[in-house]
């Protein structure tokens, strides 16, 4: 096992056939995966155990293992049918006619358990935000917990909305959907609850206080005040990724709604 860092990501890279089945398989056997990601890890499991038994040097084995890879990730994979054929081609050059096998039966589905706390908080910590955003046409801020998976997992955003009994799930144009919870009242209600005393292992933690601090602030105060807006302005301005991605400066901000601060 490897960790391999870049500006703003870290990646932990398992190479080693002895490590995937003696550490990642039995954690996932164990601690299934949902959605799209579960087939694309039975598939991968299936070659894994079929590379452990030396079949990938094997010309059958090869063709199986070429073949099960095109059903891995269909929604995100960069593999098209050309760049198949191009490899099966080498595969002609080098062995001549290649052997026909019989159509490849994909892993059959399993039965899943009902959604864990500690599942949900996985996934939030990939793939969900919180968010606080200031609109800059009027005096309003809008709180926003969301997570994002590309459309063919949406069926465990569905899920969301059993587990936190909130939130709305919807499907974007870029091939993935949203699961969102947008209210003081469901955050502060539903949310916050859940995760209150299992905290996060990322950066989501302090995001994920500082969301519930705001919301308990609106609930409790409001933001009409140029003092409770400007504390919550303070607490959650540079929130996520430094305040980069908000279309103004704190300071100009504080300048168009705060008259203390002209």
């Amino acid at each position: 096992m490897q960790f391999k860092k870049n500006r703003d990501n870290v990646t932990l890279v398992v190479r080693s056939i002895d490590e995937i089945i003696s550490i990642i398989i039995p954690l996932f056997d164990n601690y299934p995966l949902r959605g799209s990601k579960l087939l694309s890890y039975q598939i991968f499991r299936v070659i894994t155990l079929m590379m452990k038994d030396k079949k990938h040097l094997t010309i059958d084995g090869t063709l199986k293992i070429l073949e099960l890879s095109y059903f891995m990730n269909k929604e995100t994979s960069l593999r098209t049918d050309f760049k198949k054929e191009e490899l099966l081609e080498k595969l002609r050059l080098k062995y001549g006619e290649l052997p026909k096998f019989e159509k490849i039966n994909l892993p059959k589905p399993i039965t899943l358990k009902p959604l864990t706390l500690e599942f949900v908080r996985g996934l939030v910590d990939g793939d969900g935000s919180f968010n606080i955003s200031f609109r800059m046409d009027r005096r309003r801020i809008g709180i926003n917990f969301s997570v994002i998976t590309e459309l063919s997992s949406i069926s465990v955003l569905n899920e969301l909305i059993d587990f936190f009994k909130c939130g709305t799930v919807y499907k974007l144009v870029s091939s993935a959907a949203r699961y969102q919870v947008q209210t003081v009242d469901e955050i502060l209600n539903n949310i916050s609850p859940m995760f209150e005393n299992h905290p996060f292992n990322t950066g989501k933690q302090t995001h994920f206080e500082k969301t519930i601090e705001v919301c308990k602030l609106i609930k409790t105060k409001g933001y009409k005040s140029d003092d409770d807006l400007k504390a919550i302005v303070e607490l959650a301005w540079y929130m996520n990724k430094s305040g980069k991605g908000r279309k103004v400066s704190k300071e100009e901000y504080m300048s168009k709604f705060i008259q203390n601060e002209k």
